[in-house]
């Protein structure tokens, strides 16, 4: 480009970026449910459920990319996962980290999730918007994030103790679509568009509640 050429603006402009996985609405209800019943056990207040839009199993976390670089994303998720991707939900929230915990998930069993989270790092470090992580991929659902409290020597026998998550469709489902989503941050929290998306088959053609 020349010097008296102007810059295109989507060369500037920047998206936060991720691809994830999206859980049925069904489990996505259930989830949501849960989520008002632990209310009491909060530790003053300090739980914050996430919202069921943002009920999703991420894959790759891009960070800052380009408006320009969304659409050779999108395209580079084409053809993902022809099978079903299934999943186990495990019933016992999980603290993160366990001591001093910032957020609440639950974890779940999904050979399918792993293998497909190799081929998106794959597809995406190929095109140069996105860098393995060092510590290995860990399939889950963030369910609740906790608010700061003051660093005092009683704080962590003030972690909240959730109850164990029972999905009355029981734990196994498959997940509905893989996307690509951009993050806004705001004031009151994130909120998520989505950008790009494959809809995922179903095992033995069961409908995706």
């Amino acid at each position: 480009m020349s010097d008296s050429e102007p810059a295109d603006p989507e060369d500037a402009e920047l998206a936060r970026l991720f691809v994830a996985l999206d859980p049925p609405e069904w489990v996505v209800r259930e989830i949501v449910s849960w989520q008002a019943k632990q209310a009491d056990r909060g530790g003053g207040g300090r739980l914050v459920p996430v919202a069921a839009g943002s009920l999703h199993l991420t894959l790759a976390f891009l960070g800052e990319c380009t408006v320009a670089a969304i659409d050779p994303i999108g395209a580079s998720l084409d053809g993902l996962a022809s099978e079903p991707i299934e999943a186990a939900l495990l019933p016992a929230p999980i603290p993160v980290p366990r001591r001093h915990p910032r957020l609440f998930a639950l974890g779940m069993q999904s050979p399918g999730a792993v293998r497909l989270q190799i081929d998106v790092a794959q597809r995406l470090g190929g095109i140069g918007v996105y860098r393995p992580e060092r510590r290995p991929f860990w399939p889950h659902l963030t369910v609740f994030r906790l608010r700061n409290r003051r660093r005092d020597p009683g704080s962590t026998a003030r972690i909240p103790r959730l109850g164990p998550i029972r999905l009355e469709g029981g734990h196994a489902f498959g997940f509905v679509r893989v996307a690509l989503y951009r993050s806004d941050l705001r004031p009151e929290g994130a909120s998520y568009s989505r950008l790009a998306a494959n809809e995922l088959p179903q095992a033995g053609g069961r409908q995706k509640r």
